[in-house]
């Protein structure tokens, strides 16, 4: 575990730059520096970087030798000041095709030409691309998927705190980002703007989630989740507490020929869209559709909605100051009112949701002078839209350096991933962290978004051989550690949630991992 300095006109001869003031080369010629393991940091002094072309369309120029490992990332850092790195016309300028653990921090870069300006592809599992400014191009009427940031047959992947703009076209496809066959993303705290389309999870999706984002002035939509021919159904999609501005087709755009299931949009604050504010259609068929808690503020339709979803709630919405409240199947409905004879939003408003400055250039315009407890609540905020509490840090997060950003969510949701567990016993949470044992870190934190004891539906796939219907209710917990005595039968499995918040004793930047134990309380 090493930190190195490379710098565009770099002299020193690698692995031997372990100090700034003598760095090594990093260019189209010297490209040694991508040989760093597991642990390393490779820091890139203020310059503007020269990566070449790349190999192909799917592998970057800057392609990392080896992987890291889960709490040893390798790290390719900007040091200080700014770190431009110029993008070819042969394929993606940075990321990683095939390696694990890989983290591009701090860089900015303008993006000149068809290909994509940072690429994950092939299992570049666990990947972040964090702190950068990436400035997209105008492709005209030229097709593909024409974006800056394109994540591809990947796990985990974390686009955080970025700002991505300008990319531009004839088609949807022209993004800020686009993801195809991506799990277990996580997409938070970026401005994403001026773009053709914002997010674009194109096709297979599952268990993304995406908060936190500051998403104005696309012309398509702000973020689209779609499917093609080829790929799995898109599954378990997360959309909570983005703030969305003036896009020309709908903010939220939910769609494709496949089959989807498990799509939860809510806590959004939606503000001027020309024709939906959220829209679902096409498809072979929808189940288990979630919509609420989220703010319209003016446009032509506040939802269209495809008929026959199985398993649908749109309720505790706020829809203001909009032409026609919604569209199901062919019938439009003016009013709320007349909506609600539909069955669905009975439990929704149409009042002014005052926000501080309606129509305002800034995401905290989108702040509420007042928070009504008028939401959905139970696990959930039992307030609408992305502000909750009006301390929320959405969009990208200024005078981080090149730290990755650091806040404590107002909304935890219980949907995330968890441990699932197939054996007779009573569970309690402990944690470790890479450091050692401490039990001081964490500590079981009660919160008003759920009630102690409470019953979970399952979240996972399934275990080994076992199916959904094996699933035996698991339970939530924001007091109680361990939980009560749980007779689990081997053919059964279920899942254990607990509410955390973090001590000042924890560390930031340390890594922690929390089990499920048999019976004993430990917590650290």
């Amino acid at each position: 575990m090493t930190n190195y300095y490379v710098s565009p006109d770099g002299t020193n001869t690698w692995p031997y730059c372990t100090s700034s003031e003598n760095p090594c080369p990093a260019s189209s010629a010297n490209k040694e520096f991508l040989g760093a393991r597991a642990g390393d940091i490779v820091y890139f002094l203020p310059g503007t970087y020269d990566p070449g072309n790349a190999p192909s369309y799917e592998v970057p120029a800057w392609n990392p030798s080896n992987s890291g490992s889960d709490g040893s990332p390798i790290i390719f850092k900007s040091y200080s000041g700014t770190c431009t790195i110029l993008h070819n016309n042969s394929g993606p300028a940075i990321g990683s095709y095939g390696k694990s653990y890989i983290t591009w921090d701090g860089f900015t870069g303008t993006r000149t030409s068809l290909f994509n300006f940072v690429r994950l592809d092939n299992g570049a599992n666990h990947c972040t691309i964090q702190n950068c400014g990436l400035t997209g191009w105008d492709s005209g009427g030229l097709g593909g998927n024409l974006t800056t940031l394109f994540v591809q047959s990947s796990t985990d992947p974390t686009i955080r705190n970025n700002k991505l703009h300008g990319n531009t076209g004839s088609s949807a496809n022209n993004t800020a980002m686009t993801f195809y066959s991506v799990s277990d993303a996580t997409v938070e705290n970026n401005d994403i703007y001026d773009n053709t389309t914002g997010i674009h999870d194109k096709d297979g999706g599952q268990y993304n989630t995406y908060r936190y984002n500051w998403i104005y002035n696309n012309s398509s939509s702000g973020f689209r989740v779609s499917t093609e021919a080829g790929g799995p159904n898109p599954n378990h999609i997360y959309a909570y507490q983005n703030v969305f501005r003036n896009p020309t087709l709908a903010n939220i755009w939910l769609g494709g020929s496949k089959s989807h299931s498990y799509y939860y949009i809510y806590n959004n604050t939606i503000y001027s869209n020309s024709e939906e504010g959220i829209y679902v259609g096409d498809g072979t068929g929808w189940n288990t559709v979630e919509i609420f808690n989220n703010i319209i503020y003016t446009g032509l339709r506040g939802f269209n909605y495809i008929s026959g979803i199985t398993n649908f709630i749109s309720n505790y919405n706020c829809i203001y100051n909009v032409t026609t409240t919604g569209r199901l199947g062919s019938t439009d409905y003016t009013t709320l009112a007349n909506w609600q004879g539909t069955s669905l939003d009975v439990n929704s408003v149409s009042g002014n949701p005052n926000f501080v400055n309606a129509g305002g250039r800034f995401v905290t315009d989108y702040r509420r002078t007042s928070y009504p407890t008028n939401g959905r609540g139970g696990s959930y905020p039992n307030v609408m839209g992305a502000y909750i509490t009006g301390s929320e840090q959405i969009g990208y997060l200024e005078d981080t350096g090149s730290a990755s950003p650091s806040h404590t969510p107002s909304h935890t949701p219980s949907h995330s991933r968890s441990k699932s567990m197939s054996k007779s016993q009573s569970p309690s949470l402990s944690a470790s962290p890479s450091a050692g044992y401490d039990y001081t870190r964490f500590i079981i934190h009660s919160s008003s978004n759920i009630i102690d004891g409470e019953i979970t539906t399952h979240q996972l796939v399934p275990p080994g051989v076992k199916q959904y219907e094996d699933f035996q209710d698991g339970v939530l917990h924001d007091v109680s550690n361990p939980a009560d005595s749980i007779n689990l039968n081997s053919d059964k499995y279920t899942e254990i949630e607990w509410c955390l918040q973090a001590t000042d004793e924890a560390e930031v930047g340390e890594t922690y991992e929390f089990r499920v134990t048999k019976g004993v309380p430990i917590l650290m």
